[in-house]
């Protein structure tokens, strides 16, 4: 956790040291040296804290530089000397050739021209070895001024020549460098747009789909309510026949009760009848006899 903690306190160090030396920066285009210098110390600062040695170098270098254009000499050695040794233990070629080169021109400014030669070849090796161009350009910029200084045309003009070819090939490089990163970013560009057409066919396509599938949830949903409706609408039905068949079969069974009754009645009042002319018969029959009887 505490590897953790420290290292995005690191992270913003270094994001604040990196702020400080873009202003200091805007300090140096403003001819604002003493400015400049002061934000330069407190980039330092925070990279000495964090131990970020290869931005203290680049530090020290410019605190050099600038020390250097308000003629603060002594200083300006001071801090040349530190970027070197700094830059040496980290390694980084591309510094210690702008420190060696920025230490010719400041021995240029002191009249000190054999130094000044020592320190500007020292850097052009050091760049030539490590395939910097800005870095030999600007090399054979100042080896072309020291020549001149000392009155030595031809090793000028050698010079001159050195650096109108790499100034050639560091602009030609350059524009090629911009010509790619152009038809990168318009390959990119290309790229975002196809994404973009795609995500937006794919979202049309979502949203198609969503509504389909609503579409048919609805449906689905109203058909299954329709036939339930339908099954309980027979299902009523069906209750009500079954009532109307019971309701019939009571009345089917009560007309036959009723005639099986009504046959009985009319069995028995038959019978009755049938009794009652019988004695009517034996009746008369009697009143005959007994008028025979008499005569």
């Amino acid at each position: 956790m505490i590897t953790i903690v420290n290292i995005f306190s690191n992270n913003y160090q270094d994001g604040v040291a990196a702020g400080l030396n873009n202003v200091a920066a805007v300090m140096d285009t403003k001819k604002q040296y003493h400015k400049a210098i002061q934000y330069f110390e407190q980039a330092l600062l925070i990279n000495s804290q964090t131990n970020n040695q290869y931005w203290q170098s680049i530090n020290h270098l410019n605190i050099g530089i600038e020390e250097q254009k308000l003629k603060n000499y002594t200083e300006a050695k001071l801090n040349f000397q530190k970027a070197l040794t700094l830059a040496t233990v980290v390694e980084s070629k591309r510094i210690i050739s702008n420190t060696n080169n920025s230490i010719a021109e400041l021995f240029i400014e002191l009249h000190q021209i054999d130094s000044a030669y020592y320190y500007s070849k020292k850097a052009l090796a050091i760049a030539y070895k490590a395939k910097i161009v800005k870095g030999i350009v600007t090399s054979t910029s100042t080896l072309h001024n020291i020549a001149l200084l000392k009155k030595d045309t031809i090793s000028a003009y050698q010079f001159e020549i050195q650096n109108r070819i790499f100034v050639d090939s560091f602009f030609r490089a350059e524009i090629l460098q911009k010509t790619h990163l152009i038809e990168y970013e318009y390959e990119l560009s290309k790229k975002r747009e196809q994404m973009k057409n795609y995500k937006l066919k794919n979202k049309l396509t979502f949203i198609v789909i969503g509504f389909l599938i609503l579409l048919l949830a609805t449906v689905g949903i109203f058909i299954y309510y329709r036939l339930k409706e339908r099954i309980k609408n027979s299902d009523e039905r069906k209750k009500i026949i079954e009532q109307e068949l019971k309701q019939k079969n009571k009345e089917l069974t009560t007309k036959t009760l009723f005639i099986i009754q009504k046959n009985e009645t009319m069995s028995q009042i038959s019978n009755q009848l049938s009794e009652l002319e019988s004695n009517l018969k034996i009746d008369a029959n009697k009143k005959v006899f007994n008028k025979l009887q008499l005569v």
